[in-house]
């Protein structure tokens, strides 16, 4: 049997140095099933979907829909049906701002920006045309705070912003106050319009509260008359 020449055995001990080098660093590299640092580029007209393993996706980034295409983000519950999206519609025009739409399990859209700006859903009631007649207002001829309107809520935002006005009669002055779950939060003077913004005392989401408008006439002798003209749940 010939003999093996000794330059191809050099050559076999490389490659095997060389295997088990790369096996090394196969150990000790992030698995593929990580991204530990960069970016995750899809591209191309493609998308980026995660499925159920029953079929649906849950989650689509990318391209929406064709003819015209458009970009955008779909979440789905386990059932297929949308949850959010973030997505014009087809063939409407792409100048049109995409909307940001959130759906019940039901498929009713519960909340939806306005493509002009603002918000589309929920309708937010405002304020009704009050009396203006001052004199036919709520009123008090007490010079202890008086309560001459009040009302129940649900909160649901950490703040409220209101609008009160108040007038005395003539030879009197007077104050007003606002209250939640009886804690002052505002107060003004006949005259000048009580328009505060202010946290609400001891707030927890859904809580309820009771608001109370109360005046007093401070000095002289007369009447108090007060209105509320606006109360709204507000930002932090």
């Amino acid at each position: 049997m010939a003999a093996i020449p000794q330059d191809l055995l050099d050559r076999l001990r490389r490659l095997e140095n060389e295997v088990r080098e790369l096996r090394g660093r196969s150990q000790i590299r992030p698995a593929m099933d990580q991204v530990l640092n960069g970016d995750v580029v899809v591209g191309e007209g493609g998308a980026l979907a995660v499925k159920h393993p029953a079929g649906p996706s849950l989650l689509r980034v990318g391209k929406i829909f064709s003819d015209p295409d458009e970009y955008g983000v779909v979440i789905r519950r386990d059932d297929g049906s949308i949850a959010i999206s973030t997505y014009r519609g087809q063939g409407v025009p792409g100048t049109t701002p995409q909307a940001i739409r959130l759906h019940d399990a039901k498929g009713t859209e519960i909340f939806a920006e306005d493509q002009a700006g603002g918000i589309a859903r929920p309708y937010i009631p405002l304020p009704v045309p009050m009396e203006e007649n001052t004199l036919k207002w709520p009123s008090t001829t007490s010079t202890s705070f008086s309560t001459i309107a009040r009302s129940n809520g649900i909160i649901q935002q950490p703040r409220a912003r209101v609008l009160a006005q108040l007038t005395a009669s003539s030879g009197a002055t007077a104050t007003l106050r606002f209250l939640v779950n009886g804690t002052v939060v505002a107060t003004g003077t006949a005259g000048q319009p009580l328009l505060a913004t202010f946290a609400i005392p001891s707030y927890s989401y859904n809580m309820t509260a009771e608001f109370e408008l109360q005046a007093r006439v401070s000095s002289g002798t007369g009447t108090a008359y007060g209105m509320t003209r606006y109360l709204y749940g507000y930002q932090s």
